[in-house]
């Protein structure tokens, strides 16, 4: 048994917020028990001074563990089935708060329990404050790699700060989800665990664009019901860090850790939406960030930056070398461009938020050997521009795509009604996965309503 509506709480107009909770609970024989509060051994009271929502688990013939993470109780409940996996979350959770509290200072609460989600690999999901739910631990099989479930442990626990701690008030909510990402990602790579957990959540999103679907944050809820495709998945889980990721970019290293760490320890207990976050940046950072934000949360632009030319000549006994940088996408930005020389010496400048093409020059002692866009790859950039169509055609395509995927997931009904819409919309325009070796337009639709796609080499 779960549930997360088992106690009374205040009502805001159905806005996030936080109570404070004591409460004794009687463990029938042969269950194992999870609540939303660290058990007082004086009282026998589950207590927690700040939760979103009081939640109880209550499982039977379940192996539980338990240890204590600088002053934090990290308890797991599993299945004999499913221990192996729960050992692994286990571990992992003790590296994340450790890595957490020395990060940012702080846990955002005393305990922390990972219960069984459901039978599939789904990810996993917050159940209440201080409980979060991991999916298929049973399917765990001797000797695979464990980042799966590091994946997902550490990524259930940047949502304990964010979405826990911290509260949204936006819906669609997005801003929660982004930033915890951003902890989780930050733990994975810096651990060198996942050196490319950046890359895959901005990849999402970049495929998203691909398929012409509309990328735009901030919608209202009745739009966002009306997209056909996994929104949640590809804008939501995927644009979203991506935005935090070019926020780093933009601000600078040290000047984003202060922002987090500081929005951490003032909105704890609070919501925080995206413009109430905006503002705060601002006001931390002395700069206006309009354009950054209106740009990744309420369009649909898209990053694309090229190196056009570069150039290394002799200068005043060393070298004088010029990059040439072309805006070719809808969105600017401030790019930074790594400049390495064969000394080994390298530089980095970036470009003007407002140039189409922009010139940089470069001094160095050594010739340039080698020019590198955003070294640290924070910005979700694509390598070409995407083509203009119409907003039909995108629709179009869009909806071809889908009819594929349903296909792919055995939904033949569902598939065949994508791609009658598809036709509906059709204008004619045609769209390239050379990785798929496939080309959707009009003929390749009316195909797939004879037959799936079938891939071939």
């Amino acid at each position: 048994m779960v549930t997360s509506r088992f106690s009374p709480c205040l009502w805001w107009d159905g806005l996030s917020g936080q109570d404070s909770y004591s409460v004794k609970l009687d463990m029938p024989q042969g269950y194992t028990l999870a609540a939303s509060g660290r058990l007082n051994p004086k009282t026998g009271r589950y207590e927690n001074t700040g939760a979103r929502t009081f939640g109880i688990f209550l499982g039977k013939n379940m192996k539980a563990e338990s240890r204590d993470v600088d002053g934090v109780m990290v308890t797991t409940a599993a299945t004999e089935k499913g221990a192996q996996a729960a050992a692994i979350c286990l571990d992992t959770a003790a590296g994340v708060i450790k890595y957490a509290k020395s990060w940012l200072g702080f846990y955002a609460f005393s305990f922390l329990t990972i219960i069984p989600g459901g039978s599939g690999r789904w990810g996993g999901y917050p159940v209440a404050t201080g409980i979060v739910a991991i999916h298929g631990q049973e399917t765990y099989k001797e000797g695979e790699s464990p980042l799966w479930w590091r994946w997902i442990t550490a990524h259930e626990i940047g949502h304990q700060y964010w979405g826990e701690w911290v509260l949204d008030p936006d819906d669609p909510a997005w801003l929660w989800i982004a930033l915890g990402i951003a902890l989780d990602t930050e733990y994975l790579t810096s651990q060198k665990i996942d050196p490319e957990r950046r890359a895959k959540w901005m990849g999402n999103f970049l495929n998203g664009l691909r398929m012409f679907y509309d990328m735009t944050v901030d919608i209202p809820p009745a739009r966002a019901e009306r997209v056909q495709y996994n929104r949640n998945n590809t804008v939501v889980h995927s644009k979203g860090p991506s935005i935090i990721f070019a926020l780093d970019s933009v601000l600078g290293r040290p000047t984003f850790e202060k922002v987090y760490r500081k929005c951490l320890a003032e909105y704890g207990g609070k919501r925080l939406g995206w413009k109430e976050f905006q503002r705060f940046c601002e006001r931390e950072t002395g700069r206006s960030l309009g354009w950054f934000f209106d740009q990744w949360v309420r369009t649909n632009s898209y990053l694309c930056y090229k190196i056009e030319g570069q150039e290394s000549k002799p200068d005043a006994g060393g070298f004088l070398s010029t990059v040439t940088v072309r805006r070719l996408g809808t969105m600017r930005m401030p790019v930074p461009v790594k400049a390495t020389f064969v000394d080994g010496t390298s530089e980095t400048q970036v470009t003007e938020l407002d140039l189409t093409t922009d010139v940089l020059v470069f001094k160095s002692k050594a010739k340039l050997k080698e020019v590198i866009l955003d070294p640290e790859k924070k910005l979700a950039m694509l390598d070409e521009p995407l083509p203009k169509i119409s907003r039909d055609a995108a629709e179009a395509l869009a909806l071809g795509w889908m009819g594929h995927l349903m296909d792919l997931q055995g939904k033949r009904d569902k598939a065949i009604e994508s791609y009658q819409a598809a036709l509906k919309h059709d204008a004619g325009h045609s769209m390239t996965h050379s990785q798929f070796n496939m080309m959707i337009d009009r003929a390749w639709v009316e195909e797939r309503l004879k037959a799936p796609f079938t891939w071939k080499k």
